[in-house]
């Protein structure tokens, strides 16, 4: 007998529709004039009050808030923070800037970071964009690792603070939000991987050197 005939190929299906959660467009600071004593040659110190829950081991009377000695000399803790700003060449408030983020490897302290505010790591040469520099309190970045006075782990309390860091510089300068960037080396790389990953509705795309990850 003939074998039958070959059947038509079935319609291929529509493609899912994907969400993509970056932020994008201009940010609320576009227009605004910079600070007086902001910068293009030099990182410029700046202080944050963070909001939000904190493990209880990160405040006052802490295993981990005590460990790092704090309140540090100028008030630091993990409330209370510096970061730093240095701003392109010829800053145009009009013009949407990429932001890049960057931090230092382990061995300073906050009060050394408000000496010298550039979070041991300048992570645009060129200075063609916004640099944030991310200070640690004591010696490293809070990993948010085992608390070995109750051997529990905890979550680290430096995805509110980068979150509000970047909140506030969008705030303050002009910022094209679909481009934030965080780059770090050994400390500042976990901060990076970790911070990152936690705010990648904020942050597209990261350069960490010599970190790991908890």
């Amino acid at each position: 007998t003939d074998a039958g005939t070959t059947g038509t190929a079935g319609a291929t299906g529509t493609a899912g529709a994907g969400t993509d959660i970056r932020a994008r467009g201009m940010s609320a600071g576009c227009t605004k004039p910079p600070a007086a004593n902001d910068s293009s040659s030099n990182f410029v110190l700046k202080t944050i009050h963070l909001t939000g829950t904190f493990a209880p081991t990160y405040l006052a009377g802490g295993t981990i808030y005590k460990s790092n000695q704090l309140p540090r000399a100028g008030g630091y803790d993990f409330q209370f923070r510096p970061y730093s700003v240095r701003l392109p060449k010829n800053y145009d408030p009009t013009k949407a800037y990429t932001v890049t983020l960057g931090g230092g490897g382990c061995g300073g302290s906050a009060e050394g970071f408000a000496s010298g505010p550039n979070g041991g790591y300048q992570p645009d040469n060129n200075n063609t964009g916004i640099q944030v520099g991310l200070a640690y309190l004591a010696g490293c970045f809070a990993d948010g690792g085992r608390d070995f006075a109750t051997a529990m782990l905890h979550d680290t309390p430096e995805v509110p603070y980068v979150r509000q860091v970047i909140a506030e510089v969008e705030n303050d300068y002009c910022v094209d939000k679909s481009l934030v960037f965080e780059s770090g080396t050994s400390s500042g790389g976990w901060e990076t991987y970790t911070t990152g990953c936690a705010a990648g509705d904020l942050i597209r795309a990261i350069g960490p050197v010599y970190g790991g990850l908890r």
